[in-house]
């Protein structure tokens, strides 16, 4: 996070437990898959992200996702961006 003042704060986030992302899920009234293998395959898919719940297609699930990891790649490599536009 940028402040007004130029400075800047950093602070580490962890993508959800398998737990808390079906805990996420019955928050927001979401189906659970009843085989755990599947719900399983699903929170793998969707990367832990809280925010990909909220997401209706797997499309847009999966643009969150690759938008997230390449930001962590820029963030840790600034050349990162351009290399792969090329």
């Amino acid at each position: 996070m940028t402040k007004l003042t130029g400075r800047y704060i950093g602070f580490e986030m962890f993508p959800l437990s398998f737990e808390e992302y079906e805990g996420i899920k019955r928050f927001y009234g979401k189906e659970i898959a009843p085989d755990r293998q599947e719900e399983l395959q699903n929170y793998i898919l969707e990367g832990g992200f809280p925010r990909t719940v909220q997401l209706g297609s797997m499309a847009a699930k999966r643009r969150y996702v690759q938008s997230i990891i390449a930001e962590i790649f820029e963030t840790l490599n600034p050349y990162y961006s351009h290399s792969i536009s090329h």
